[in-house]
């Protein structure tokens, strides 16, 4: 089940992100982002080599200049979009989430529950590897919204889905 939902959300944002002139554009002003910042970093080296040589000559140094922070410099369009995802914004970042899942590239998860963690949509059986249980388990409460965490059995970081199954009484006998 969790494959299917993966597959129908990358699919989605697949053919979203080659038709949506709006994510052609914001993924363009990235791109025209990234030149700035490249040629600020040459600016800034050729500025420091001038100081150094000045320094040795006695004279005072630059004062250095503060950065912002802009929406360019946290985007990656390599990330789900928020539209194919259920993971929600939480004090657990993408740089924490991104390691753990790569310190458990050795066990013998299946990528697609990784893909799948990394969208929101996170398994959980006795069954499964134990290292990504503990993942899943200490990343669900705070990267997922109580909505979206349903389970078809008792999970205890889940709400039950059983009341959305029929019951054993309207089974034929």
């Amino acid at each position: 089940m969790a494959a299917h939902i993966l597959d129908t959300l990358e699919k989605a944002e697949e053919d979203w992100r080659a038709q949506s002139p709006q994510w052609k554009a914001k993924v363009g002003k990235w791109k025209a982002w990234q030149a700035r910042q490249k040629n600020k970093e040459r600016v800034t080296q050729k500025a420091a080599a001038q100081r150094r040589d000045r320094d040795d000559d006695g004279a005072g140094s630059i004062p250095q200049q503060s950065e912002g922070h802009s929406w360019e410099s946290y985007f990656d369009p390599k990330d789900p979009s928020p539209q194919f995802s259920f993971a929600g914004t939480s004090s657990y970042s993408k740089e924490e989430l991104l390691a753990d899942i790569a310190s458990l590239s050795w066990t013998s998860t299946p990528d697609f529950l990784f893909r799948a963690l990394w969208r929101g949509i996170a398994v959980h059986h006795s069954g499964m590897n134990k290292s990504y249980r503990v993942l899943v388990e200490r990343c669900a409460p705070i990267i997922l919204s109580d909505y979206q965490r349903l389970s078809t059995g008792f999970v205890p970081l889940s709400q039950t889905f059983s009341p959305w199954l029929p019951s054993n009484r309207h089974r034929n006998r």
